[in-house]
């Protein structure tokens, strides 16, 4: 048998779950009403059908390598660990020797995106959806109003860039 303190209300939320509830709420709305709309429509993504240790050729997304640095990582070798890498399709069976350290096992499948630290200073790696990238592209104002909205921020700063 379990006691429930008097005066204690169960179903009362906490401001910090009403908060989550409202913003997982707000969230679903909105992606709902996007795609709704045609604007973005969902897709699955399979890291497993990407070549391994790839992070120029990805599909569906862009890689990007801001910082240049090189890569450091477990004393596993893999192709590129040395030099300057964006996110890497990283498959902890194909390193050598094999990865077998814990924290270094997919959530599912053999691989996973994967940015490589550094030990020359921090990491400014990007991997970038190519869809919301699109979106963004044919209709900016409509992308930033989105934002504002699923954030709860007034002003959001684009900083455009020819990467």
């Amino acid at each position: 048998m379990q006691v429930i303190p008097k005066g204690i209300n169960f179903f009362k939320l906490s401001n910090m779950m009403k908060n989550n509830y409202f913003i997982f709420l707000l969230t679903f709305l909105m992606s709902t009403t996007i795609m709704a709309q045609g604007l973005l429509q969902p897709f699955k993504d399979d890291v497993e059908q990407q070549t391994d240790f790839e992070d120029d050729n990805l599909v569906g997304w862009t890689s990007l390598d801001l910082d240049g640095l090189n890569t450091q990582g477990p004393f596993q070798s893999f192709p590129g660990k040395g030099g300057p890498l964006g996110f890497i399709v990283y498959n902890p069976s194909q390193t050598t020797p094999e990865n077998v350290l814990e924290g270094y096992t997919p959530h599912s499948g053999q691989k996973y995106y994967a940015s490589i630290s550094s030990w020359d200073g921090p990491v400014n790696d990007w991997l970038i959806s190519d869809e919301l990238a699109e979106l963004y592209v044919q209709d900016r104002a409509k992308f930033i109003e989105t934002l504002k909205l699923l954030t709860g921020v007034n002003e959001i700063d684009i900083i455009e860039d020819d990467c």
